[in-house]
């Protein structure tokens, strides 16, 4: 929570306000993600979040539809939260949250719109990799893999890891490596992996995002296996 939490939920006009920031600070800088807006349905808002296979991994915010319609307009128009809308498919038009902030503040907000359910954090560059680094991240995530299996599980419900999976494969742009992230989602505490992944994109020097994020975790793994 910011630490002048109280001070901004003084100003908030309703409960529903309250909860549906506090919502999106969940899913935003509760993953340690400060710069970019996240996809959040109705459905989600009222009934909790969904992975990719469907499963919920909250329970949402527990009002009714209505109240969360009123909650958001009220957070948008006393300057809490931040919309954007993909219309590019006029029959199912998305919309993204994030938390209003200051500019230059963690990164702030760029305009992502038409395209923002592929935005990511400023500085982020596509890179083509070649077969020899190829190559080498999977040789080392396979050394990686062997020392994190020997690691406790954390005990998290089977759908936060796939969403972290998930989340995962599509920030460091790697659908390949879904298993090795499983892994990572089983073995490795919720806030090192988001802390990592921030620190990750954030730095716009690194050319290889997966392979800084593979050395986080090979680090992790050696210290505690």
């Amino acid at each position: 929570m910011p630490n002048n939490w109280t001070n901004l939920t003084a100003r908030m006009r309703s409960l529903s306000e309250v909860k549906v920031v506090e919502y999106v600070l969940r899913h935003t800088w509760g993953y340690q993600e400060y710069g970019i807006l996240k996809k959040i349905s109705l459905d989600e808002f009222e009934n909790g979040r969904k992975t990719a296979a469907g499963e919920r991994i909250d329970q949402g915010i527990g009002m009714n539809r209505q109240a969360i319609i009123s909650g958001i307009r009220q957070a948008i128009a006393d300057g809490f939260l931040v919309e954007e809308k993909d219309e590019t498919d006029k029959g199912r038009v998305r919309k993204y949250y994030g938390l209003k902030m200051k500019a230059g503040h963690l990164g702030g907000y760029e305009n992502h719109t038409p395209g923002v359910g592929k935005s990511y954090l400023r500085g982020m560059k596509s890179t083509h990799r070649s077969e020899k680094e190829t190559v080498e991240r999977n040789q080392k995530k396979e050394s990686v893999n062997g020392d994190l299996k020997a690691l406790p599980d954390c005990g998290k419900p089977e759908g936060q890891v796939d969403y972290e999976a998930n989340h995962l494969a599509e920030k460091l742009r790697d659908d390949h490596s879904k298993a090795f992230f499983k892994l990572v989602a089983r073995k490795v505490p919720t806030g090192l992996i988001f802390q990592w992944l921030s620190e990750t994109l954030q730095d716009d020097k690194v050319r290889n995002p997966g392979a800084v994020f593979t050395s986080k975790v090979k680090r992790y793994a050696g210290r505690h296996k």
